[in-house]
């Protein structure tokens, strides 16, 4: 993969960026309450396990589309953070094909720049850098491929107004789309290519040592997102639903590969199972 370079003052643009979002998202999680939403202003989209999530009825403009998710992990939070964590090529791919949703096909991904890397014991899951995605969207028998460019920021976040013991242990994950249709330098791309358009922003809160509360923030633009706003606000729901995945993925990171296969095969899908094999395939090769 080609070396790629933000310039500084893109760099601080999108920090800026991710700030805002960071910001925005930890006031609507301060004073959220799902028993609480309107269904006059949010609507139900999909629910998986103990995740639910909602887009909102009234939208900025005709394009623009927020949602909001909210739920629980069966998994620590030092499982779900580590899971996410990625600096390589290999592993970022294995990472998507086992969160990935089920009508898309991983492609390819790529960790293209990398501003600032975890430190072990002071910041163990501080990320700041640009990440690629490619996958491949199953409709109707024929595979329309997509990519997302992405800045990403991962750390601990504080925030105020909350009633918990855990507030010190309150991680953040953004995920910002990147406006360089140039990048990936070395990658071509095809006419019928789409790349998609959206701004997460997830929060990870430890509640014990087996359970995380996530909440998610997400805007988006629906003509990126799928061939109607029906197909749109499925793929992000599916999208956001990832997050469930994110024990699996432990298990996947942690376990040795030569003997966890019976035992992941008892609690992946099926449908899992070729991306378990991928998985243990990339780690017999590390």
């Amino acid at each position: 993969m080609a070396v790629h370079a933000l310039p500084r003052d893109e760099r601080l643009q999108c920090d800026r960026r991710s700030e805002a979002l960071l910001g925005e998202t930890l006031a609507a999680f301060s004073g959220f309450d799902s028993a609480r939403l309107d269904p006059t202003e949010w609507k139900f989209l999909a629910r998986r396990d103990q995740f639910s999530v909602h887009r909102a009825v009234s939208c900025v403009d005709s394009h623009k589309r927020r949602v909001i998710a909210s739920g629980f992990l069966a998994a620590s939070l030092h499982d779900v953070l580590g899971g996410l964590y990625v600096e390589d090529d290999r592993e970022l791919l294995t990472t998507q094909a086992i969160l990935s949703p089920s009508g898309n096909t991983a492609v390819d991904a790529a960790v293209l720049l990398i501003a600032e890397r975890r430190e072990p014991r002071a910041a163990p899951f501080r990320f700041a850098g640009v990440k690629w995605y490619s996958w491949k969207r199953n409709l109707s028998g024929e595979g329309q491929e997509c990519d997302l460019l992405t800045y990403e920021r991962m750390g601990q976040a504080v925030t105020d107004g909350r009633e918990t013991d855990s507030s010190h242990e309150l991680m953040y994950h953004v995920i910002l789309s990147l406006n360089k249709p140039e990048w990936p330098l070395d990658v071509a791309r095809g006419p019928g290519f789409r790349r998609a358009d959206m701004a997460f922003c997830f929060l990870y809160l430890k509640v014990c040592d087996d359970l995380v509360e996530c909440f998610t923030l997400l805007d988006y633009d629906c003509r990126t997102a799928g061939s109607s706003r029906r197909a749109a606000d499925t793929e992000m729901a599916d999208r956001v639903l990832m997050v469930t995945r994110l024990p699996d993925l432990a298990r996947a990171k942690c376990w040795k590969p030569r003997t966890c296969t019976l035992k992941m095969a008892r609690t992946l899908p099926t449908a899992r199972l070729n991306e378990l094999i991928f998985c243990i395939w990339n780690a017999d090769n590390d």
